[in-house]
């Protein structure tokens, strides 16, 4: 069970002056996280406890409604369709990518991808191939391997790319929705009541890795049914299974699981990803969150029942910004 502890001496000390007249609520208690969110490119914070919202800064936004550009955070679709298609019993993890794309059985490095490997990023399946314009679903599915499947984790839109388009067709050839868009409304954006805009490639298929716009609360619904294990309403909306072994992470990086980095410590120096596990921090090893450079970020703490979304206007300073420093703030006043 997570338990308060003292708050970092020196992140507490952003909280000299007042936050903008733009946080809604909560700008007295969360003064220091609003703060140092916002003075690091922060475009708007959202902090919620058991689903309900504790402190929300809106930014230069003047409704807590505006749909935000959420960057790469919009992966974090990626595991909640993996999970919403078990349930559907549409796939399975462990299910050969060469079973759904024609061309990947005769190629000898392709025939052992699954759909899990795509998703933990060990698949091979990379945009590091001289030559190669992965754009959408259809190029990445046609394109050579970066790696041998197994050897190499690849952090990578590309294996996203791949999945949305096993996804399209196992959609449409089940027959009760006419495409991936319409079968995400109806899995996930309904049922939550989020209001979420995807880009789509050439092909007219979402995209996951990338470009995804909704309110702060919306995405944080996304993050709440992940924390919840799937269950929303009292009932299995996606499998628990899945959202489980998408916190668990696999041996070439065990800091990322299928789509979320974990609080884990990097084996090296640079390695990239979230920084959750920072000793003199007060984030509890079961957290997790999803994020890139472009300083958007969603977090999870499933021991304090916490969900986080930042929006952010610049990409983060590696010399300034600290994940588990944010999530310390936050987490002293819970």
């Amino acid at each position: 069970m997570w338990s308060r502890r003292a708050a970092l001496a020196g992140l507490m000390s952003v909280a000299a002056t007042p936050a903008s007249a733009a946080v809604l609520r909560g700008g007295d208690r969360f003064e220091a996280a609003l703060r140092y969110a916002r003075d690091r490119g922060g475009a708007g914070l959202l902090i919620q406890r058991h689903g309900v919202i504790l402190a929300e800064d809106t930014g230069e936004e003047t409704t807590a409604t505006a749909l935000r550009p959420m960057g790469e955070t919009t992966r974090i679709l990626a595991p909640l369709l993996a999970a919403a298609m078990v349930q559907d019993n549409l796939v399975e993890l462990d299910d050969l990518v060469a079973s759904s794309i024609e061309g990947w059985a005769s190629d000898p490095r392709k025939t052992s991808v699954t759909i899990r490997m795509l998703l933990n990023q060990t698949s091979g399946v990379g945009m590091g191939v001289r030559g190669q314009d992965i754009s959408h679903a259809v190029d990445a599915a046609r394109a050579e391997l970066a790696a041998d499947p197994s050897t190499l984790f690849l952090d990578d839109p590309a294996p996203l790319h791949v999945f949305a388009e096993i996804a399209q067709r196992k959609i449409v050839a089940a027959g009760r929705d006419a495409d991936l868009s319409a079968y995400l409304s109806r899995r996930l954006f309904d049922p939550l009541r989020a209001s979420i805009l995807l880009s789509q490639d050439q092909g007219g298929i979402p995209i996951l890795s990338t470009g995804g716009r909704g309110s702060l609360a919306d995405w944080a619904k996304l993050a709440e049914l992940i924390r919840r294990g799937g269950i929303q309403r009292g009932r299995a909306l996606v499998s628990a299974t899945v959202l489980r072994d998408a916190q668990i992470g696999s041996f070439l990086q065990p800091r990322f699981g299928l789509g979320l980095w974990l609080a884990a410590r990097p084996r090296a120096a640079g390695e990239g990803g979230l920084d959750l596990a920072d000793r003199n921090s007060l984030v509890p090893p079961d957290s997790f969150g999803l994020g890139g450079q472009d300083g958007c970020r969603i977090y999870v703490v499933p021991a304090a029942s916490v969900v986080v979304a930042r929006a952010a206007n610049r990409g983060v300073d590696q010399n300034t910004w600290s994940d588990a420093a944010l999530l310390t703030a936050i987490l002293a006043q819970i």
